[in-house]
């Protein structure tokens, strides 16, 4: 019931708002890391993994990933939200492609 609830609220978007996270995600790495591009198979394990390589070097980037899933999952919080209001105290989870 609360997932239907969700995907009302967001309106089917689920997918779009991760690919968000990624997104938001690889422009922080690229900033940080001063690289032009980063693959999308990589930025999943990155964020399953909270580490990433870089020039033969690991590098931890919790901060990042948390930054990145905080910004989407703030603004998936406000539209549920704003679309079914105070009436539901609802807790969201991000969770991966098998969930």
């Amino acid at each position: 019931q609360i997932h239907a609830i969700i995907r009302y609220a967001m309106g089917g978007r689920a997918a779009e708002e991760m690919g968000d996270v990624l997104d938001a995600l690889r422009a922080r790495l690229m900033a940080e890391f001063k690289v032009s591009a980063i693959r999308t198979s990589s930025l999943e394990a990155y964020l399953r993994e909270r580490e990433a390589m870089v020039r033969g070097k690991r590098h931890d980037i919790s901060e990042h990933v948390d930054a990145a899933i905080s910004a989407v999952f703030d603004r998936i919080a406000r539209e549920v939200q704003r679309r079914i209001g105070d009436a539901f105290d609802v807790p969201i989870y991000v969770v991966g492609g098998g969930a």
